[in-house]
């Protein structure tokens, strides 16, 4: 009998059809399973051969990002029949209803790309063809994935026009459903109405294109407007990633049907299902499935494969702590290299070849695999940015293996913790001006301010008057000194009598310790301090026990034992990166016989080393407590407690020298008391030490992750190789941020970044302002509330983030120095300081604000007190740029190049905002970024004195203009650093190279992205500030902003024939309008004194010199150095021309200079200039050499029209000599050589414009 497959044949040959023959299979088929045949048997009836699924996988390898709910029906028929070769229709229909019969990714982004609503714009304005995907039916083999690849890319390239519509819509209304609905509306509008306009070719003017989007444009906007509004609406009501990916789509398509009267088909529901799936699919997700594929050595389609068949496998890829799933085991086999040294030798016994095979004559290395590779390179990764970026990155390896390391709003995980751990000296210093608290952060005990001011007099009553007047300070300090040795005399005495009644020695007679203990002067004048500073270390001592680092009984004890008490809690260690205090550690403390440490000072300095070593050993403790939860899924078993074997201990002695009665004291609580010596935790390289659960434990977790967990201070350079190279970088720091134009325009840049990444709803300049009235009125006392706010927030750790801090110690000075001249923080004694504290307050505005929103929300989402103030604190860190944020080997850098962290961070920052919190950090962006760029360049584009401005001015502010003529003012508005720098330029470059008709222009401008990428890589090169005016000068170039340092028009001077001679100006000579007269008298002066004429003569340089090492501050004192040496009359008045307002301090910040003889045009004319002349002298070089030819080709080589620059550069320079002598000429007052000045700098440039004109060489948009 036929067999069902010979029957099939027969009727092929007979010319049935495909659906005749398939019925009757079907038929038959349905038959033989009703008679009881297997399925396997009557696929073996119809001709199908066994085959293993090898042929299977190559088939799907070529197909990407398989969607797992649409095609596992697929997979699970191929595994169940598994009698489908390779080549039957089967296997090839399921591939081609992904990918077609050939996989063209590339052709299809293309045509999706080529489709968006700027391309139809173009389209209609230039008279182009409608891009292929409206007039061009899909290929016939066309695939589910290429389909999507081309919606896709269309949806890429339409980005920033939803952009521009949902951003304002999402600022004003703060609801997501109704601005991707109204971005839906604006683009959907669009693109119909263009649409419409190309069909009907003949649309004449505004009124008709409006007229087609009131008939058309609009309704097409309402539906996909109402249909993303449907599917966010209904999508916001589930949760889960299918869950919600199956409701949007069926809102999506219910919607469309409703309004289209149809119902969707297949592919049009498969394609909303995948690409509302990818919206919803994380990125964690995405990238943890290429580690899997990695570690196992699994291709995408084994993972899917496994996926379907395995449970485990899926269950394990969605496990946010298992990094391999369980199907694949943990045993890994490392194949190794061959030994050379064994080839070819043989033996004539087993005995003798298993010895042989046992011993090792050469080393032997393991084959590296493809995956190792890539862990190396994640290792070498991470390493990189523990060491440049993230001193505690390996910490945030570890914990976001288990806890959410992203967008967290609820209580600090254990990364952050350790971030904020730099802001416990702040909350230290809370006790010292605020008052003491408890671990909630609540207040309950009065400062060590307070308690000690009182022995101190701030007036003194001068005999013979009838009032207070002030005292001279020296008078003052010697009477407050008299009144601090009197306290510490009397604290020391009331100590010494309990300690003897203890039968403790210590050094002092007991006759004259009740002597001094009773007097009654003393009494009066001194008890009431000395107990209410015994009630102050007991409460720090409270917060340490509290805190886990002390046990309750030990505190009991101490207390019951040392009821006098004052400075115990003196002795703590030195932690990793904190300065040594000026008080001493235990071993140096002297009891019994030896000295006594001043009291008042040991408290002092003990309230910061006990609050910070608790909060340290809390942080350590909840690291650990987190690794152990982990032990129980199997998770960081490497991480593990150690056997402590050795303890040093403290000798009776030692409790003795420090004047403790240990007899009442049990074992386990003098093993307590190891906290409080510096050699308590000093554990091996790859250890920790932390005093837990009441005792003393050493947890080995890895040099790295130790290193990360000890490390407290980047303030502080384990490297201290550069000594004086330091300090040009600490002296920039200050006199670039401590600069009142700084202070103005960085304030501007913070509250536009804030709004980026705020999680709390930060309003540019308004949440700003805030933030500036509460702490001024927090500081002054003038808002309970906001002194509230301010003093929480000092307790928070969110202080000690800025950059100036990284300079600064607050704390660091004596007790008395502090106390006895008044306020502790952001006292103004000097110039600098003032300028410091008005530095420090404007940027920590923007801080406090963030703080004070992020305090409130998490309030309202249920967290305590002091999880809101914590969570507050570190978000006040994290607002903008968090500067203690730094790697291992980023302190050296740091210190020697001045602003070379804050470049790294920034970056880093933005990374981490689009990685974090993409769609918020995108519509930031676009709202406060890009719109108002794109705004801006339609209102410059054709404004010639803007686009005059120095490439540098447009790339780093913003620029409009106010009032015509002689009235006209450009404004400079700061862009953001690294972030407004990157998309506002960007765009601005996107806009020109698009709205330009140029090809030479578009040439230029797609050169653009190279000169950034150029100018940032410069940014990452980490040059020692201390050389940095050497290298400018040896070349020529500011490093900022990329331009010569002397004009081109002053270093050169011509014979002004075709070919000319250069002849270099005199170094002595090469100076500027704006030159000061101190740069000019030190040249003249080094000029005498060696007799050469160099680059150390040029006042440009010498100006260049100290402007690059001191900043915008060594600009104000090189101009009172001026003002100075004029008025002593060691120079002449040189009668400089009057300064503009855009040359004034402040105002400088904010406006721009108009005309600047920096121009981009002259820029660019020097920059074709100067090729010119390289062009031109390497052909004279060759004439000379006989090489006529070889000359003669570059000569023809060069555009006719460029050697035209050759005559307009004689003139710019003829410009620049008259410029020079007005300047120099006494005859002209101020005013008029301003104006002159002015006039022929105007000259100048519109030469330098004309001159580029005639050579076609755009630099504006006309």
């Amino acid at each position: 009998m036929a067999t069902l497959a010979e029957q099939v044949k027969s009727f092929e040959k007979a010319g049935f059809s495909t659906a005749e023959i398939s019925a009757w299979t079907k038929n038959e088929a349905k038959q033989l399973s009703e008679a009881g045949f297997s399925t396997q048997e009557i696929a073996k009836d119809l001709g199908y051969k066994e085959v293993n699924l090898k042929p299977i996988r190559a088939a799907w390898e070529t197909i990407i990002n398989l969607g797992r709910q649409e095609h596992e029906k697929v997979y699970s028929e191929l595994e169940s029949l598994n009698a489908q070769n390779d080549d039957t229709p089967f296997i090839q229909k399921q591939k081609e209803n992904l990918v077609g019969q050939i996989f063209e990714p590339a052709q299809y982004w293309k045509r999706g790309w080529d489709a968006g609503v700027w391309d139809l714009h173009q389209s209609y304005v230039n008279g182009e063809e409608i891009p292929a995907m409206y007039t061009t039916d899909m290929p016939n083999d066309t695939g589910f994935l290429e389909r999507n690849i081309m919606n896709i890319a269309r949806l890429s390239k339409d980005i920033i026009p939803y952009a521009a519509a949902t951003v304002p819509v999402a600022l004003a209304t703060r609801k997501t459903d109704a601005s991707l609905a109204a971005g839906a509306f604006v683009v959907g509008s669009m693109r119909e109405t263009y649409l419409q306009a190309l069909q009907n070719e003949e649309v004449n003017g505004f009124n008709e294109f409006f007229k087609i989007w009131t008939q058309e444009g609009w309704k097409a906007g309402a539906t996909e407007a109402a249909q993303i509004y449907a599917a966010s609406k209904i999508g916001g009501l589930y949760k889960g990633v299918l869950a919600k990916t199956v409701a949007q789509t069926v809102g999506f398509e219910a919607t469309g049907a409703i309004i289209h009267g149809e119902m969707p088909g297949k592919e049009q529901m498969a394609d909303s299902l995948f690409l509302f799936s990818l919206f919803n699919l994380g990125s964690a997700s995405i990238a943890k499935s290429k580690r899997i594929i990695t570690k196992n050595d699994r291709t995408l389609p084994e993972l899917a494969e496994d996926m379907v068949v395995h449970k485990t496998v899926l269950e394990d890829a969605a496990s946010k702590t298992n990094e391999k799933p369980r199907h694949y085991g943990d045993e890994t086999t490392v194949t190794y290299k061959p030994e050379k040294f064994k080839e070819g030798i043989k033996f004539e016994t087993k005995a003798e070849e298993a010895i042989f095979n046992k011993t090792k004559y050469s080393e032997r290395k393991p084959i590296t695999t493809i995956p190792e590779k890539l862990n190396a390179v994640k290792q070498t990764k991470d390493s990189g940015v523990t060491k440049f970026v993230d001193r505690l990155h390996p910490i945030k390896m570890v914990i976001r293996e288990i806890q959410n390391t992203k967008n967290m709003k609820d209580a600090l995980n254990v990364y952050e913790r350790f971030r904020s751990l730099l802001g416990m000296e702040n909350r230290a210093g809370a006790a010292i001006e605020i008052g003491t608290f408890d671990i909630n952060l609540k207040t309950n005990g009065k400062s060590f301010k307070e308690i000690i001011e009182p022995i101190f007099e701030k007036d003194f009553a001068i005999p013979g008057l009838p009032e207070k007047v002030p005292f001279s300070l020296k008078a003052r300090d010697l009477k407050n000194k008299q009144n601090y040795a009197e306290f510490n005399n009397y604290a020391i005495a009331k100590r010494a009598l309990e300690k003897g009644d203890q039968g403790i020695k210590t050094g002092i007679p007991f006759e004259v310790s009740k002597e001094v203990a009773n007097n009654p002067r003393l009494i009066k004048k001194f008890e009431k301090t000395r107990l209410e500073l015994i009630e102050y270390n007991k409460k720090l001592l409270e917060y340490a026990r509290d805190k886990g680092l002390l046990t309750k009984e030990a505190f009991d004890a101490m207390v019951e034992m040392n009821k006098d008490y004052i400075g115990f809690a003196r002795v703590m260690e030195v932690m990793k990166g904190e300065k040594k205090t000026s008080v001493s550690s235990l071993k140096e403390m002297k009891g019994s016989e030896r000295d006594i440490i001043d009291p008042i000072e040991t408290t002092y300095s003990n309230t910061f080393a006990l609050i910070k070593k608790a909060e340290r050993n809390s942080a350590i403790t909840e690291f650990l407590d987190v690794v152990e939860a982990a032990h129980v899924n199997g998770g960081f078993l490497d991480i593990q407690k150690k056997q402590v074997t050795k303890i040093t201990k403290l000798s009776l002695k030692e409790f003795e020298d420090f004047g403790i009665d240990t007899s009442k004291m049990s074992n386990k609580v003098k093993e307590n008391l190891q906290v409080f010596r510096k050699e308590f935790d000093k554990v091996d390289g790859d250890s920790v030490g932390v005093y837990r659960n009441g005792k003393f434990e050493v947890w080995e977790v890895g040099r790295e992750l130790a290193e990360a967990l000890k490390d407290f201070d980047p303030r502080t350079s384990r490297n201290l190789m550069f000594g004086i190279a330091r300090q040009p970088a600490s002296w920039l720091r200050a006199g670039a941020t401590l600069a009142l134009d700084f202070v103005g325009a960085n304030f501007l840049r913070d509250t536009v970044q804030a709004s980026i990444y705020s999680k709390y709803g930060f309003f540019p300049v308004v949440s700003s302002m805030r933030g500036l009235f509460d702490i001024i009125a927090g500081k002054t006392g003038l808002s309970k509330k906001s002194q509230k706010m301010y003093e929480d927030w000092v307790k928070s750790g969110g202080m000690q983030s800025t950059m100036l801090s990284l300079d600064r110690a607050v704390f660091d000075k004596a007790a008395f120095d502090i106390v006895n001249n008044g306020p502790i923080r952001n006292k103004a004694s000097n110039p600098i300081e003032i300028l410091r504290v008005i530095s420090e307050t404007f940027e920590n505005a923007t801080r406090i604000s963030e703080f004070r929103r992020a305090y409130n929300a998490s309030i309202k989402r249920g967290l305590s007190h002091k999880q809101a103030v914590e969570r507050a604190g570190f978000e006040s860190r994290d607002i903008t740029l968090d500067f203690g944020k730094m790697g291992t080997e980023m302190k050296t850098i740091n210190q020697i190049s001045a602003f070379y962290n804050a470049r790294v961070q920034g970056y880093a920052k933005l990374y981490d905002g689009f990685k974090e919190r993409p769609g918020r950090a995108l519509m930031a962006i676009g709202g406060g970024i890009m719109v108002p760029t794109a705004l801006l360049w339609w209102l410059n584009k054709d404004d010639k004195d803007i686009q005059a401005q120095p490439e540098w001015v447009k790339r780093h502010y913003w620029l409009f203009a106010t009032g015509k003529g002689e009235d006209k003012v450009i404004h400079k508005i700061p862009k953001p650093f690294d972030v407004g720098v990157v998309f506002a330029s960007l765009v601005e470059s996107f806009l020109n190279y698009n709205y330009t008709k140029d090809e030479t222009t578009k040439q230029q401008l797609d050169g653009w992205w190279k000169d950034y990428l150029v100018q940032t890589g410069k940014g990452f090169i980490p040059t020692p500030q201390v050389l940095m005016p050497f290298i400018e000068g040896g070349f020529n170039t500011s490093w900022f902003r990329n331009q010569p340092l002397v004009p081109h028009y002053l270093e050169k001077t011509s014979g002004g024939n075709y070919y000319w001679t250069l002849k270099t100006l005199p170094n002595k000579m090469q100076y500027t309008n704006y030159t000061s007269e101190s740069a000019k008298l030190i040249a003249a002066g080094v000029y005498k004194m060696v007799g050469i004429d160099t680059k150390f003569n040029n006042p440009v340089m010498i100006d260049n010199f100290m402007k690059a090492w001191s900043g915008t501050l060594g600009r104000y004192i090189i101009q009172a150095s001026d003002k100075a040496l004029i008025e002593s009359g060691m120079i002449d008045d040189p009668i400089k021309p009057s300064e503009p307002l855009s040359s004034m301090p402040v105002f400088r910040a904010f406006l721009a200079k108009n005309p600047d003889l920096n121009s981009q045009w002259v820029t660019t004319f020097y920059e074709e200039y100067n090729e010119l002349e390289k062009q031109k002298n390497m052909a004279s070089a060759l004439e000379k050499e006989g090489k006529s030819l070889e000359a003669q080709k570059i000569i023809d080589s060069i555009p006719k029209a460029k050697f035209q620059l050759a005559y307009s550069a004689d003139e710019i320079k003829e410009y620049g000599a008259m410029i020079r002598n007005i300047y120099n000429n006494k005859e002209y007052t101020a005013d008029e050589k301003r104006e002159l000045i002015d006039q022929f700098a105007l000259i100048m440039i519109q030469a330098a414009k004309r001159s580029l004109d005639i050579m076609n060489i755009k630099v504006d948009n006309k």
